[in-house]
């Protein structure tokens, strides 16, 4: 076997045009008066009114990117994430790797929803993940290929043989 550099489709997370619409995350120490994350009451579990399960186990603040899964669609929740950790789970989202071409460099609170991947139109009216990359969250997916390492299998013992 070897090791081999193959181009493949893959997308660059960029700003789109106007600026980006996220909120920068501002986290104040506790020592300068900061509230510290503790947890709050118990929270029932089931559906929203739109259609998104309540997850109990995200909690309230603090940083961290979730998915959520709902009968309406997809829904990216982001605390004080980075738009690394965003094209990281796009990229496990559409299956094709994405790479962070944002320059952006705080960290930020956003929530984005769209209609899954396989989906040629949205699901219950939501947009595809194009659409609302731009009009949620300032920011969109270009088309670009990307290097691959892979391994190539160059031959195999049909039967294995003693060491």
């Amino acid at each position: 076997m070897h090791r081999e550099s193959k181009n493949c489709a893959g997308y660059s997370l960029v700003v789109a045009k106007g600026g980006p619409k996220m909120k920068e995350s501002i986290v104040v120490p506790e020592s300068e008066g900061g509230a510290v994350a503790r947890p709050g009451p118990p929270v029932r579990s089931g559906v929203g009114s739109d259609g998104f399960p309540i997850r109990p186990n995200v909690p309230a603040s603090g940083p961290g990117l979730w998915t959520t899964i709902g009968m309406r669609g997809i829904r990216f929740t982001g605390r004080q994430s980075p738009m690394r950790d965003l094209a990281h789970t796009l990229g496990a989202f559409m299956r094709q790797p994405v790479s962070d071409a944002t320059g952006l460099m705080a960290e930020y609170d956003f929530v984005l929803t769209c209609a899954p991947p396989d989906l040629s139109t949205g699901l219950a009216g939501l947009p595809d993940v194009f659409s609302a990359l731009q009009s949620q969250l300032g920011l969109k997916l270009e088309s670009k290929k990307s290097p691959l390492d892979t391994i190539v299998v160059d031959h195999m013992d049909k039967s294995p043989t003693a060491n």
